[in-house]
């Protein structure tokens, strides 16, 4: 039996998207992926693209930064 009627969050292709329940708001809500890694010769996603708060670790250097929505920082 399910936990609650709600419809979950679908692709374009009508395939289920990564989410979790959130209960206050009786609704479904994308998980939002927080950390990024790669080399420092990456492109690293896209700041307007990526939640504000998500890092991104280059496994070469060690240097991690933040997005703040515009850049992504050194910390």
């Amino acid at each position: 039996m399910a936990y609650n009627n709600k419809q979950l969050l679908i692709d374009q292709d009508n395939r289920p998207i990564p989410q979790q329940y959130d209960q206050a708001n009786d609704i479904y809500v994308p998980l939002l992926k927080m950390e990024y890694y790669g080399k420092s010769t990456s492109t690293k996603p896209s700041p307007s693209k990526t939640p504000i708060g998500a890092t991104y670790m280059e496994v070469d250097t060690k240097n991690i930064y933040m997005n703040d929505g515009t850049t992504w920082s050194l910390l």
